[in-house]
């Protein structure tokens, strides 16, 4: 309990020539209330917050302060009740302004004591952290939207488990007591943890350097998962790393249908180049086909103008010659066929 002039009257204690008082109402909000909570005096700041002129507070109660949800209730009672009685009391407060706007004010309300011990006045004392709590609130509002939607899990800069959300245990398969105090490496390959890349890591973490990609870890069962994660070195007031939080997400399914994405393209590129060896090998073979035909036209023509000659000379030979006649006709026949049939095989291949 304070006591600032037991022998001042109430209305009087705000005119005390005091250079600790004075100093106090230049870069604090104040106010005097009288022992049943009505106000006696603010001064300059607390009005400029709350946004009343002093005539609007003067005999105007606490109440007029307190949030709607609050006007009436037990706690609002008890607190005033534990003022009257001579109990200091500091903390953050919730009030609202005249238009109902929210104002968080950090400070104190004592008690001031009269000349018989008794308590007179009550002096609120305190600076306006609207503006921190907000951000704060902020902070706090995007930090739980990310423990509702991510993995999240804090280690000390040794890699021990300090805190773990239910998503991380969940992925992990690993239970609340047994990871708390575990170290990182339960959740990595034992192959991992022995190499070089797995002390860099902690070595990186400890001298506050933030690391973020795909990490392949461990599950309790042994079965691989993949994550997108960042790990980020927390600094203390100092600007040195005490801490690292990781937030992750499970993009096993992902990597899975990547990896058989990128097999199929694989397969895809191996039918591809033996499609092309097998056109190169039948385009060679057409080739030779072509090679072949060609040979077999010349000789058929050859054969066409022996049969030709044989036939001038069966002529020629009048009936002794007439069977060789018919070996020439035969002949000749034999190479028209053979043309035929080269030139059918040859616009086949041309297809």
């Amino acid at each position: 309990m304070a006591s600032i002039d037991p022998v001042l009257p109430p209305d009087q204690i705000w005119q005390r020539n005091d250079p600790v008082f004075g100093a106090m109402t230049q870069s604090h909000l104040m106010a005097v209330f009288d022992v049943d909570g009505h106000f006696s005096w603010a001064n300059g700041h607390f009005l400029q917050a709350f946004e009343y002129r002093d005539a609007d507070l003067t005999g105007q109660s606490y109440r007029l302060l307190c949030p709607a949800d609050m006007v009436g209730s037990q706690d609002c009672y008890q607190f005033w009740q534990s003022l009257r009685q001579g109990q200091f009391q500091k903390a953050e407060w919730r009030l609202a302004a005249r238009n109902g706007r929210t104002v968080w004010i950090e400070g104190s309300f004592s008690p001031i004591l009269d000349e018989r011990g008794q308590v007179a006045q009550i002096l609120m004392t305190g600076t306006d952290v609207t503006e921190r709590c907000r951000r704060d609130g902020e902070a706090h509002g995007k930090l739980a939207a990310i423990d509702r939607s991510q993995a999240v899990v804090e280690f000390d800069l040794q890699g021990h488990v300090l805190a773990a959300n239910d998503i991380f245990l969940s992925l992990m398969g690993h239970n609340r007591q047994a990871t708390i105090g575990g170290h990182h490496s339960r959740f990595c390959s034992s192959d991992y943890v022995r190499s070089p890349a797995y002390a860099r890591l902690w070595s990186d973490l400890a001298a506050g350097r933030f690391i973020a990609g795909r990490f392949q870890r461990q599950r309790a069962d042994g079965s691989p998962v993949w994550l997108q994660a960042t790990y980020t070195p927390i600094l203390d007031v100092d600007g040195a790393p005490y801490k690292v939080v990781k937030f992750a997400r499970d993009i096993t399914d992902q990597v899975q249908l990547e990896t058989e994405a990128a097999e199929r393209l694989d397969q895809a590129e191996r039918f591809r180049l033996i499609a092309e060896q097998r056109q190169s090998d039948m385009e060679a073979m057409l080739r030779d086909m072509e090679r072949i035909v060609d040979s077999i036209t010349v000789i058929a023509g050859q054969t066409n103008m022996l049969a030709l000659n044989a036939s001038i000379e069966a002529a020629r030979a009048g009936p002794a010659g007439r069977g060789f006649g018919i070996v020439a006709a035969e002949v000749k026949k034999l190479a028209e066929d053979t043309r035929s049939a080269t030139q059918s095989v040859r616009e086949m291949l041309r297809r």
